[in-house]
């Protein structure tokens, strides 16, 4: 509920909802992720805060998005990076610059559980391979 210039809400009040159908996630090509969208329903002016669980095994591919973005690691843990060896335990917290690619993360398997806050709408922007700075080891092993 939205009164006098403050949004109130219990996440409770809210279900997930597969990640691609959530408000500023829109087709974002993921599976086995799900989102709550705790913001101002519909409103593009944010603010832009999600509770976002991933299923067991769950792979989130390379990414970025329009705006910075926070994370917080609930429940769960993830393995990070193309070769899948950085491990990220509950507690964990990340902040990355929009437009930085970040990933990809491979879920535990009990699954995880994360806040995520952005300045703006997020978008979710695959990775292609070609980003500056980024050299794809599966690439380079192949030539």
């Amino acid at each position: 509920m939205c009164l006098g210039g403050h949004h109130d809400i219990y996440e409770q009040q809210i279900p997930y909802a597969a990640i691609s159908t959530v408000f500023g996630f829109e087709g974002a090509p993921v599976d086995g992720s799900f989102g709550k969208y705790l913001g101002v329903p519909d409103s593009e002016e944010g603010p832009w805060f999600y509770l976002i669980r991933h299923e067991p095994f769950a792979r989130i591919p390379r990414h970025s998005h329009n705006g910075n973005v926070m994370h917080y690691l609930l429940e769960g843990f993830w393995r990070v990076g193309d070769d899948e060896s950085e491990l990220r335990f509950p507690g964990f917290f990340h902040f990355e610059r929009a437009g930085e690619f970040w990933g990809p993360l491979r879920i535990g398997p009990e699954g995880s559980k994360m806040i995520a806050i952005y300045d703006r709408r997020p978008d979710f922007i695959p990775a292609d391979g070609n980003e500056p700075g980024y050299a794809d080891p599966l690439r380079a092993r192949a030539s």
